[in-house]
Formats: C-alpha cells, structure tokens, sequence
C-alpha cells in the first residue's frame, strides 16, 4: 500500500511532463485559428472581449486603439500593460512571453485576428 502511494504521484506527475511536452512540441504545427480557439478564445469570443467590451479585436477597435499592425498585437501579447495607448485601465490580458508562446505562433495568431475578425 505504501509504494502506491509514493508511486502514483510520480506517475502523475510523469503524465503531466509528457503531455504538457507532446502539446509544445505539437504547437509548432498549430494554425493560427487554433492557437487563438486555445488561448484567446475564453476572454475574445468571436473578436469581442469579455472584460472590455469597448476593446474588440474587430479591426476598427483595434486600430483606434494602436493595434492595427501585427507587431503591436504581438507587443501587446507580451506586454498586455494598457488597454490602449490612451487608457489608463490595466489590461486583464494574460501575459505571453517568449517562453510561453514562439514567435512564430504568437504572429499566427495576430494575423489571424487581422485577417478574421474585420
């Protein structure tokens, strides 16, 4: 009885390694729509924001709010910081560093927001 106490945690914990890995490794393969459908989706529905609705990812907000490029999305993505150039709200936004999200996905999925949600 003891062993399996002190194992099943450790087999647990070997599962979670593994398919936190197979899932980073696999994310290189993801489009954009997927990446976005994962980490954006919940507080971005369909472009919108949950939190602040007057701050959409439809290009027309984004652009009045500095956003219109994907490198200011991507900036944005790093280092939510402001709503907006002119806001002095914080933004709710999950911060995605380097570490959590490659380059390259973090500009999949801002171009997919500027080529999706018009």
């Amino acid at each position: 009885m003891k062993r399996i106490v002190v194992v099943a945690p450790l087999i647990g914990a070997v599962c979670l390694i593994w398919t936190i890995s197979s899932f980073r490794a696999g994310a290189e393969e993801l489009s954009g729509k997927s990446l976005f459908q994962i980490l954006c989706a919940t507080c971005h529905p369909d472009g919108g924001n949950k939190y602040f609705p007057e701050y959409t990812l439809h290009r027309k907000d984004l652009e009045a709010n500095g956003f219109g490029t994907p490198e200011a999305i991507v900036k944005k993505m790093r280092n939510p910081g402001a709503l907006s150039p002119h806001a002095n709200r914080l933004s709710l936004m999950k911060k995605f560093d380097e570490k959590a999200l490659s380059d390259k996905d973090a500009y999949k999925i801002a171009e997919y927001i500027l080529n999706t949600f018009r």
